[in-house]
């Protein structure tokens, strides 16, 4: 499945389309606890809370995202359902604790750690609950770096750290998950090795 999916006639209709397709997808509902990772201003997670009742947090290093966050879980009524929180996510017991998920959201923002994937799924695994879902919207190259670089100009990470396609299937297939093809979904086992 590809971007082409979820077009709508603007970028809001086309993100509306990408949450109710996550939502049906990975089977979302009101006893759902969603962890959003690099939420930005939490957009996904509240939108998703806003429509099925979910409890969520979201997570972002930025503390501007976490401020203007906070204003877009009143306007859309969910402040009760969730918070937003400044944290980096190669520490997330830093900052959720002991807390689990049903499902994790990890949408764009992947690629800044693909130098250390392995090592920050091995951490994810204490926050998932068996069988949770981690929906992954990520970017990854499929052609040499030097292809890319300018493009990458605008990104805030370093070009040895987007790895490729497969590259990031195979961590994804050593640490015990399986994924779909749509950004990736992955489902963690029921006995969760992860």
């Amino acid at each position: 499945m590809n971007c082409d999916t979820f077009l709508g006639s603007n970028l809001t209709e086309a993100n509306e389309n990408f949450v109710n397709w996550i939502i049906k997808k990975v089977g979302i509902n009101e006893s759902s606890r969603l962890l959003e990772i690099g939420c930005g201003r939490g957009a996904y997670a509240i939108n998703i809370s806003k429509q099925t009742g979910c409890s969520f947090v979201g997570l972002d290093i930025l503390p501007r995202f976490i401020e203007e966050g906070q204003d877009l879980m009143k306007q859309h009524g969910v402040e009760d359902k969730g918070k937003i929180l400044i944290g980096d996510m190669t520490k997330l017991s830093d900052v959720v604790g002991g807390q689990t998920f049903t499902h994790v959201l990890t949408l764009g923002c992947i690629f800044y750690i693909h130098d250390s994937m392995d090592i920050f799924l091995e951490q994810l695994k204490e926050f998932c609950e068996p069988g949770a879902w981690i929906v992954n919207q990520d970017f990854s190259r499929t052609v040499s770096v030097d292809k890319i670089r300018p493009v990458m100009r605008h990104w805030r990470t370093e070009d040895e750290t987007l790895e490729t396609t497969a590259y990031l299937n195979k961590i994804i297939n050593l640490q015990g998950a399986s994924s779909l093809r749509v950004g990736s979904c992955l489902k963690t086992p029921s006995r969760f090795k992860f």
